[in-house]
């Protein structure tokens, strides 16, 4: 009799075994395309999925999924995970058992890039965009120098033959009234001399008549 006992009790103990919660690994994981995440034989009530470090089951959680609900069923997740990651999918049920999958490496998608070696791949395309900003700030910066400079030294140029060209105008304008006094000066001096010159050829003449008529007198 206690020999069936324990034989009805390992057969229990087997069979609950055989029933324990499970969850399947998936054949490959590739970032960015959708996986299903499939368990079964669970406790009834709440599920709780997640993605833990590959391997290692005391980790901490990596991404944490919604509240599940019933002993078996799938959900869908599209992984985001850097591509080399290695993972392992856990389920808890209600009564707190908990099942893992077999670590699995996510793969690069379509058109992704491979990890890069020492750092994930965010990382290195953080550090591209950010060096890629930096340096459109930079050349945005250097262009409007550039443009503030040449706008300047244009300004400054075109006032510098501005005040060139209206310098050269004042001074042809003197010129040109000095000249106009100049030759009104000359034609006054002519003139004046002209007029002297007629005036002392007759007082010549004069004289010379009164010298005349004064011989002419004595003579007689």
């Amino acid at each position: 009799m206690p020999s069936f006992i324990l034989t009805a009790a390992s057969l229990l103990a087997a069979a609950s075994a055989a029933l324990a919660l499970k969850i399947e690994s998936p054949p490959s994981i590739i970032q960015g395309q959708p996986v299903q995440i499939a368990w079964s034989e669970g406790a009834a009530g709440d599920i709780f999925l997640s993605v833990i470090p590959g391997g290692d089951p005391s980790a901490a959680a990596l991404v944490s999924f919604p509240t599940q609900n019933g002993a078996s069923g799938t959900f869908t997740w599209t992984p985001e995970l850097d591509p080399g990651t290695s993972i392992t999918l856990k389920a808890v049920d209600s009564t707190g058992v908990n099942a893992y999958s077999s670590p699995v490496t996510i793969q690069a998608g379509a058109g992704g890039a491979a990890p890069a070696p020492g750092g994930s791949s965010s990382a290195a395309s953080s550090v591209a965009t950010s060096a890629s900003s930096a340096a459109s700030s930079a050349a945005s910066g250097a262009t409007s120098t550039v443009s503030s400079a040449a706008s300047s030294a244009s300004s400054a140029a075109t006032n510098r033959v501005s005040s060139a060209v209206s310098g050269a105008s004042s001074v042809a304008s003197s010129l040109e009234s000095a000249i106009t006094s100049a030759g009104g000066a000359a034609t006054s001096a002519i003139a004046n001399a002209g007029n002297n010159g007629a005036g002392y050829v007759n007082q010549v003449a004069f004289s010379a008549v009164l010298g005349v008529a004064g011989l002419a007198v004595l003579l007689a």
